[in-house]
């Protein structure tokens, strides 16, 4: 349908300062159409004056960490 959800984002706080992105889903029949790109936007500006924004994702979830990378993240962590 026309208004059906294509992807979906969410985090958990942490503290008063720090959240975690611990989701991120797009459909398959919409990846690469810069979805999940928009997500992490609109995450980023909801939570604004955030000092720390981790990602959580399987070590081995590829197109996850290059999909992150892109939007500025680092790893730290395996």
């Amino acid at each position: 349908m026309k208004n059906d959800p294509v992807g979906t984002i969410s985090y958990e706080s942490e503290t008063i300062n720090v959240i975690t992105i611990c989701r991120l889903i797009v459909k398959f029949s919409h990846s690469r159409k810069g979805i999940a790109g928009k997500l992490i936007t609109a995450i980023e500006k909801r939570v604004a004056g955030i000092e720390i924004i981790y990602v959580r994702t399987a070590k081995d979830n590829f197109p996850a960490i290059k999909r992150y990378k892109k939007s500025g993240f680092h790893l730290i962590d395996t």
